[in-house]
């Protein structure tokens, strides 16, 4: 009876030590504030500083602006532009939910782009910038600054060259939740349209983003 007991409190304690490592990892920092003007997170003003955790909501208004580094990476909201972070701090994932948000990154495994039109990587798995501009309810815009960046929707595979941009639009309801930090894929059964537009184009204030990515500390080379 004594050896049963004794192995029935081991076993809570290592479900309560393996429960606690989980949770202390899901809430880990995944990075933090660099600049932030008429921003928000989670409907809390954002200051320089202030880390920022997976399933955080960050808004900023029609002069707004926020600056996110991650280890390596950072994200650059545009004004009236929404995005929801995810993932982990070992692989940061940006859910795009509205305006303009600019990303750099040594690699799409440290930094993942989530669109309503599907996932964005780089080509290659190396570095990578660009620029993605919701213009519609079923619309958006890619830019690759830097690196050749891929969509993935369906299952097919689309690519942005380098200097180039796409308009994408979509027939299905975007996703804007939060999932569990780990989600490696967006899967999107949908098609969807996708056309080379020319020259990488956003806004002055997505560009004075990217500007910002290559002039930051964190500056990829």
């Amino acid at each position: 009876m004594r050896s049963s007991f004794v192995r029935v409190i081991l076993g809570v304690c290592v479900f309560a030590c393996i429960g606690g490592v989980a949770w202390a990892g899901r809430n880990k920092a995944l990075g933090s504030v660099a600049q932030a003007n008429n921003a928000l997170i989670d409907n809390q003003t954002a200051l320089a500083g202030a880390d920022v955790y997976a399933c955080d909501v960050l808004d900023t208004d029609n002069y707004g602006n926020l600056r996110v580094q991650f280890h390596g990476s950072q994200i650059v909201l545009g004004t009236s532009s929404e995005s929801v972070l995810d993932g982990s701090p070992d692989s940061v994932h940006v859910i795009i939910v509205n305006g303009s948000t600019s990303f750099s990154a040594p690699s799409s495994t440290v930094l993942l782009i989530d669109t309503p039109a599907g996932e964005l990587r780089e080509a290659s798995g190396g570095a990578y910038t660009g620029t993605v501009t919701i213009t519609g309810p079923k619309e958006l815009i890619v830019s690759a600054v830097r690196g050749d960046i891929t969509l993935t929707a369906g299952g097919i595979l689309h690519t942005v060259p380098a200097g180039k941009a796409a308009r994408v639009t979509f027939d299905h309801a975007a996703f804007f939740g939060c999932r569990k930090p780990g989600y490696s894929q967006l899967s999107n059964p949908h098609k969807i349209g996708f056309y080379l537009i020319g020259a990488a184009v956003a806004g002055a204030a997505v560009y004075a983003g990217v500007h910002e990515l290559d002039e930051s500390p964190t500056k990829l080379n």
